[in-house]
């Protein structure tokens, strides 16, 4: 049996190995380019393009270095997630002005009067029926002092780094969030609503003593501390009265947004 004899075959010219680009030399692709003019119908467009790329390769590699180091210096400028810290730190940076009128100084922050009693205002604007023009005088006072212990210990406390823990995060969170719905509902109470305030007025003690005096009496309470007793009695009734207004208008105006936006809550035993 005759063994089979492989078939020799002649390569034509035009079928020859394309030449290998050397490795030391990997712009032997475009050895041509300047060799050659760049006309001619028959000449592709890849090869203009390649030979347009190599030409104007500076400025197309300074392009690419802008736009890779514009990118990266744009994310970088813009605003991330503020931590606590930052946000409470803040407050501090408005009040870096040495005044030496300032109600109070902790560090290098001065805190002056003015903010002080606007805060104050502020405060009042939502509760217009509980501090009258007289009674403010008296509560502002008690306010300054509330406010630089409130600011001492948030100093402190942004200083001591505890603000930036993930259980501190969510604590603030929670609270900021309740505070900003409790001034939504508070600023959308209608002028009878703000009307109903918690201070009392002596008038009604003395009238109250006056009827239950001899109750009293017998009981062996001196007058000071029945009155006082009576006082703590009637604004625990007047708090009770308007935490109860607040809470319907809280559940009105949640019902209504409700309804109006299609949100959807799910009950614990669904």
């Amino acid at each position: 049996m005759k063994t089979p004899v492989a078939r020799k075959t002649k390569r034509k010219p035009e079928e020859a190995a394309a030449p290998i680009i050397p490795v030391e030399n990997p712009m032997a692709l475009y050895s041509d380019v300047d060799d050659t003019p760049d006309t001619g119908a028959s000449m592709s467009f890849m090869d203009r393009f390649r030979r347009f790329a190599f030409r104007s390769k500076a400025p197309l590699y300074l392009i690419l270095l802008i736009s890779i180091v514009g990118f990266w210096v744009i994310s970088l400028r813009q605003p991330g997630p503020a931590s606590t810290t930052s946000l409470l730190r803040a407050y501090f940076d408005r009040f870096t002005q040495h005044d030496a009128s300032a109600r109070y100084r902790i560090g290098a922050f001065s805190v002056p009067d003015s903010q002080i009693v606007a805060s104050f205002a502020a405060l009042s604007s939502v509760h217009p029926a509980s501090v009258d023009s007289t009674s403010s005088q008296d509560f502002l006072p008690a306010f300054q002092r509330s406010q630089f212990e409130n600011d001492l210990l948030l100093h402190a406390a942004i200083e001591s780094g505890q603000l930036d823990t993930p259980e501190a995060r969510l604590f603030l969170e929670t609270v900021l969030r309740q505070a900003a719905a409790d001034y939504f509902v508070l600023t959308n109470l209608t002028v009878e609503e703000r009307k109903y305030g918690i201070d009392i007025h002596e008038a009604d003690v003395h009238a109250l003593y006056k009827k239950n005096g001899d109750r009293y009496a017998k009981a062996g309470i001196e007058k000071e501390v029945a009155l006082q007793s009576i006082r703590s009695a009637l604004q625990s009734e007047r708090i009770r009265k308007r935490n109860e207004i607040i809470a319907i208008k809280r559940a009105q105006m949640t019902r209504t947004i409700q309804e109006a936006t299609g949100a959807y809550y799910r009950e614990a035993n669904r």
